[in-house]
């Protein structure tokens, strides 16, 4: 059969066909080693199996004419026979026994796919509800601080707080990656092409609380409440925009509700709503906040570890030389450490989860339930400081809860196309016919991703 075919090689690390395209060829491997996977380079990437000598792929698109359901990648230098569409029947004609070759890798490669393709769903799906869970955590550790803050801003002046809380951070996870430095795989350590994201991250840390606190300064501090709302939009925005993560029309509603929600709880007021130089600044310092979210994205799945102890000293350090600059007055030194461990808690741990969250769930959608924060804050302000829990609360909570559950829908979604087998049953002259007809559409999952057929049955 070699008459009908062509002998190729391919380097380790070369992509031979690809999830989705449609090739009008299949591969037999002479020598070497290949890997399959389902969504490669993407963050649900899974591997299927390995290919070895005298195994074939590629049949299945190349005999159906449809796109191929995955993707192979050279593991080691291969040698390969390509047979395309015009040579195939030759092929086959050539010698009996590639036929039944073929059937057979085919039965291998369709046994190998069923067994692996739910439980590559089942951990993808898993991975998403672990994220929601993270990105929920985040805005509960911070939320927790909250009340607790409010207490200690009595002692220290608000930059110096921020200063201290930031590098209880960074001192408190850097400690934890101590002990696990070493079990830590290398190729997750932040490199030098990281370092443009990094430096931004930083930068834009320090660069928002100067512009939120002149805003403040020019301003009030309920307009101020109500304009950093719109950190959420500004981070949807970038998001798609800049860094071209989707954002669906069903995470823009979310957003929508959980920043109408968040200006229903900051309101205090007709002052609030007036425009001014003030106000402009605090939108910058959202803008800020909402470019530094995309900018952590695009290191998220890097070491969390590495990323919170940089993030936590570098911005901890910007904004204690900012309170000194601003002529904050220094604390009493037995203030410092209670400030540091809350700065652990409630930015440690909540930077921590939010970045985990963001490495599966994406910018948007992690920023979508962190805007929950606020609400955790108040409801423990009212168990720890005893405060009153308003109407207007109450009425903003109304509008976070649809929010927050279309966020969570949004991100538990898996869109596919699904192949459906329609068997219609029919009685004609006194017999039974049975119709077969085969169509695809777009489908959507949530929650569970289990595979299923539909069958009608006519009288």
């Amino acid at each position: 059969g070699m008459d009908a075919a062509k002998v190729v090689k391919f380097s380790a690390d070369d992509v031979i066909i690809s999830e989705g395209e449609l090739n009008t060829e299949m591969y037999k491997i002479i020598s070497g080693k290949a890997i399959c996977y389902l969504g490669y380079g993407t963050d649900d990437e899974y591997v299927l199996g390995t290919l070895k000598d005298g195994q074939s792929f590629g049949e299945y698109a190349l005999i159906r004419g449809k796109p191929n359901f995955y993707t192979v990648v050279a593991f080691t230098d291969v040698l390969l026979l390509k047979v395309d569409r015009e040579t195939f029947p030759r092929f086959i004609e050539m010698n009996a026994n590639n036929a039944v070759e073929i059937m057979r890798n085919m039965a291998r490669m369709i046994s190998m796919l069923k067994a692996n393709i739910d439980k590559a769903r089942a951990e993808r799906m898993n991975r998403k509800f672990h994220a929601v869970i993270y990105a929920l955590s985040a805005a509960v550790y911070y939320a927790a601080g909250l009340p607790f803050s409010k207490l200690l801003l009595d002692k220290i002046e608000p930059v110096f707080m921020a200063g201290f809380m930031y590098i209880g951070a960074g001192l408190g996870v850097g400690i934890i990656y101590m002990f696990h430095f070493r079990d830590e795989d290398s190729t997750r350590h932040l490199g030098r092409q990281d370092m443009i994201y990094v430096v931004g991250m930083v930068v834009l840390d320090i660069i928002a609380p100067i512009l939120l606190m002149a805003g403040v300064n020019l301003g009030t501090s309920s307009n101020a409440s109500l304009l950093g709302n719109f950190e959420i939009v500004f981070t949807a925005l970038f998001s798609l925009l800049a860094f071209g993560e989707p954002v669906s029309r069903r995470l823009w509603t979310a957003i929508a509700l959980i920043t109408l929600s968040g200006i229903i709880l900051s309101f205090d007021g007709a002052e609030g709503l007036k425009f001014s130089r003030g106000a402009l600044l605090v939108l910058g310092a959202a803008l800020c906040w909402g470019l530094e979210n995309n900018c952590t994205r695009s290191i998220a799945g890097k070491s969390t570890y590495q990323i919170v102890t940089v993030k936590g000293l570098c911005s901890g350090a910007g904004a204690l030389i900012t309170a000194l600059i601003a002529g904050e007055e220094v604390p009493d030194a037995k203030y410092i450490l209670p400030a540091l461990v809350l700065g652990f808690i409630a930015y440690g741990l909540s930077i921590f989860t939010y970045i985990r969250a963001q490495n599966v769930l994406g910018a948007a959608r992690t920023g979508a339930y962190y805007a929950a924060a606020p609400f955790i804050g108040s409801l423990l302000s009212f168990v720890v400081l005893g405060e009153d829990l308003s109407l207007r609360y109450i009425a903003a909570l109304l509008l976070m809860i649809p929010g927050a559950f279309l966020a969570v829908i949004d991100a538990l979604k898996h869109r596919h196309f699904h192949e459906h087998c329609h068997v219609i049953y029919r009685r004609h002259g006194g017999m039974l016919h049975a119709d077969v007809i085969r169509h695809s559409h777009m489908h959507n999952h949530y929650i569970s991703e289990e595979s299923h057929r539909h069958i009608h049955s006519w009288p």
